[in-house]
């Protein structure tokens, strides 16, 4: 079908940290937009380079709220499974599929993890669960769902959109969620498929084994399957009597003479989840990092406490696509510094001809926004600061620099946002990871910054006090147009 994005249907959740916060689902789209409103002047704001969210299931109504007691926002939503991304009737309209419940929570609103899928039906023609209403009952998340489900009798919906009842749900320990995962054996199509129990049908969640050939031969006839919880590894003896080791995940690692553990053979094993943090990438070739359907379980890597394992899925080489972030500030309008604060050391502050000019009231001048938003970072700023060469200070030299903050000689007007510590383990299969980029927006809206210049040292201190004229300096003319880099880079590839 036709793209339309149309921005509606939006819960509103707040908390002493985030404020108010409207969340409204995008047609057709899995993502989200952070809409702020001011309590005081009674205004919202919206930062189309920075506030525009990947969410699974935001192309649908969803519900949300934060818990307290947790520090988290919680939200229950509907994410499509690759098991019907693709269905004849309903892959071309992907926001009709409802068929999946799943709890997603997130600390900063950015970064959002899928906990647990609740529900599910496999029937996406006529079944159902959808505009979920929750609340927090002690230890126990209680939920309203307007739900489609085919009673085989007259009332029967004519598609799942269209809902014959209102059913009651509780998740007890919703603090503590987390997938259950089961294995079953295939041997007549040579696989392994792994399912999430819910609280009505079992989930499909595909293969479990991430690749095609493990050690040179693909997998044949699995007729026994074992998982040693201690370690996490997964055993799968072939009928020809091979057998193969594998992390949670599904990612191969070995060729091993026995298991240390019984054999099952039959009906369901349940597995255990990879550590926490680990984000296994499972698609079988080349990809968007901020795809979530690329990673395993959605769990994309997105902060500086999780590692992306690029393990057994791609089948050759591939390579991983990450958004730039950077950005650049011009002061195009004569006489408009709106979003700047001039109060730190700066007075009589002028934009004329795209050059920002002030007089230096201290010997730490700075030019500084708190409005943005970087990926990753909850306490964002911009600060421009300078170094005017001809203030003195008798009393004191300059104040060193705080961590995290960027410097500027005079005239620069570029910064970045704090970079965050790497993220790296070291691991036979988890690679260093490069912290991703800002997620981007539907429009892919993005823009440059350029690279902040080395300071200029201070003078050396006066013997004798300074003049009482404060110096005048220019920051921010606006610079010559270079060809902007490409929104995105590849990384280096991997097998």
């Amino acid at each position: 079908g036709t793209l339309n994005p149309t921005v509606t249907e939006a819960p509103i959740v707040g908390s002493p940290e985030q404020g108010v916060v409207v969340l409204p689902k995008i047609k057709d789209m899995n993502y989200t937009m952070l809409v702020r409103a001011n309590p005081n002047t009674g205004t919202a704001t919206f930062d189309p380079l920075g506030d525009f969210v990947n969410l699974p299931g935001g192309d649908k109504k969803f519900g949300a709220a934060y818990d307290a007691v947790s520090g988290k926002f919680f939200i229950l939503s509907n994410p499509v499974l690759p098991a019907h991304a693709n269905d004849s009737t309903w892959g071309s309209t992907p926001n009709m599929i409802r068929n999946t419940a799943a709890v997603l929570t997130s600390r900063d609103l950015y970064n959002w993890q899928v906990e647990k899928i609740f529900l599910y039906t496999p029937n996406i023609d006529y079944e159902a669960f959808q505009y979920f209403n929750f609340d927090f009952d002690d230890t126990n998340m209680v939920i309203a769902s307007r739900t489609a489900f085919d009673v085989k009798d007259s009332n029967k919906p004519p598609r799942g959109h269209d809902s014959n009842l209102v059913t009651f749900h509780r998740l007890p320990d919703f603090r503590h969620l987390g997938p259950t995962h089961v294995l079953q054996l295939d041997a007549a199509n040579n696989r392994v498929l792994r399912f999430e129990t819910t609280q009505h049908s079992n989930a499909p969640l595909g293969n479990f084994t991430l690749g095609s050939a493990f050690a040179g031969t693909n997998l044949t006839a699995p007729n026994g399957f074992a998982q040693d919880t201690n370690t996490g590894t997964v055993y799968i003896r072939e009928t020809g009597g091979r057998i193969l080791t594998f992390d949670p995940a599904g990612n191969f690692l070995d060729v091993v003479a026995s298991s240390p553990v019984a054999w099952k053979t039959s009906g369901l094993l349940a597995v255990t989840q990879p550590p926490e943090g680990e984000c296994t990438w499972s698609r079988s070739g080349s990809g968007d990092w901020t795809e979530h359907t690329n990673w395993f379980y959605w769990g994309r890597a997105d902060t500086a406490t999780e590692t992306a394992v690029f393990g057994s899925a791609a089948t050759a080489a591939a390579t991983v696509t990450i958004e730039n972030s950077a950005r650049e500030w011009l002061f195009p309008t004569n006489g408009n510094l709106s979003g700047w604060n001039t109060n730190a050391g700066l007075t009589n502050p002028v934009v004329s001809g795209g050059v920002f000019s002030a007089a230096v009231a201290s010997n730490d001048p700075q030019l500084y926004r708190n409005d943005q938003v970087f990926w990753g970072s909850r306490h964002p700023e911009v600060r421009i600061r300078f170094r005017a060469a001809n203030f003195r200070n008798s009393s004191s030299a300059p104040p060193a620099i705080p961590s995290g903050r960027t410097t500027s000689s005079p005239g620069c007007a570029s910064t970045r946002s704090p970079a965050r510590p790497s993220s790296a383990k070291p691991s036979r299969l988890i690679p260093s990871k490069s912290s991703p980029k800002a997620s981007p927006s539907p429009a892919s809206a993005s823009t440059t910054t350029k690279p902040t210049p080395s300071p200029t040292p201070p003078p050396a201190a006066s013997a004798s006090p300074p003049k009482p004229v404060p110096p005048s300096l220019t920051c921010g003319k606006a610079p010559t147009k270079s060809p902007r880099p490409s929104s995105s880079k590849p990384t280096p590839s991997c097998n």
